[in-house]
């Protein structure tokens, strides 16, 4: 028997199964388990199946006691659809049987029940050769990357977002053709911004910015053919807005003219058709 405390899970050689006159044909080795570890993994098998949750199996337990993780049972998560006692059905069925007997013992012999332990058998089919460990491995290996390929778009489109900035003039200071490209690329990165929407069952339908200079408004929209509207003044600039055009149409001045007037009064609408 290698050595270990009361409390820990030993492997042991075939050998001690000779005083049990135990069959030693197809076995591996033998297990000595503490019944007080066996009494708390049944526990915590019970309180899974009350909650509904049955991931946690007695092998799966004793996978994570054995030392040095010299081998790997099998963890038959479904005992009722094997017609033969599986290793889990062995713990289950021990287990049960210890926490009947801890219920109708008296103090002193429970703790001596709990201080006791037993050998299980080991069999070759127990053991997850290393073919069925490359298996699961390879499956293991082949979710992770699907998933890490998902975050890495995920993360991808996140920093295009926080890098996104804009660079030159801003849209009070550039031509038509540059602003349309400006508020496109704006609209792009607000979308992709806006992308936890979906999580929430709804549809970004617009988002409406206000010019420091020219306190212009521009609405992005994202219905109908994803085209954008631009609203370039208020209501309450369209009176000042007639005003200016009466004045242009009564004295025929020139567009070169009205520009020149934007640039000694910044406030004035860059563009009056």
């Amino acid at each position: 028997m290698s050595s270990g405390d009361g409390t820990a899970v030993l492997l042991e050689g075939i050998s001690s199964n000779k005083h049990r006159g135990i069959e030693t044909d197809g076995l591996v080795c033998c297990l000595s388990i503490p019944n007080s570890l066996l009494q708390r993994w049944y526990e915590a098998v019970l309180l899974r199946k009350q909650c509904g949750d049955v991931v946690v199996t007695m092998t799966s337990q004793l996978n994570e006691h054995i030392p040095g993780n010299v081998i790997r049972l099998k963890e038959h998560k479904d005992p009722a659809q094997s017609r033969s006692k599986s290793l889990e059905q062995q713990l289950r069925i021990k287990g049960c049987h210890l926490i009947a007997s801890l219920k109708r013992s008296s103090r002193q012999k429970k703790q001596k029940t709990l201080n006791g332990r037993f050998i299980i058998d080991i069999k070759q089919n127990d053991i997850i050769t290393v073919d069925e460990t490359t298996v699961a491995f390879h499956e293991s290996f082949e979710e992770y990357k699907l998933k890490f390929e998902e975050e890495k778009g995920r993360l991808s489109e996140i920093w295009k977002v926080m890098s996104f900035q804009n660079t030159g003039k801003d849209i009070d200071g550039v031509q038509d053709r540059q602003r349309r490209r400006k508020i496109s690329a704006l609209k792009e990165s607000c979308s992709v911004a806006l992308h936890f929407a979906d999580s929430f069952n709804i549809d970004l339908l617009s988002v409406v910015f206000r010019t420091r200079t020219n306190n212009d408004i521009i609405t992005l929209n994202y219905t109908r053919d994803n085209t954008e509207e631009l609203q370039s003044v208020e209501n309450k600039d369209i009176t000042v807005l007639q005003q200016i055009l009466f004045l242009l149409d009564r004295f025929a001045v020139s567009d070169e003219f009205y520009h020149e007037l934007t640039m000694l009064f910044p406030s004035l609408p860059r563009s009056y058709l």
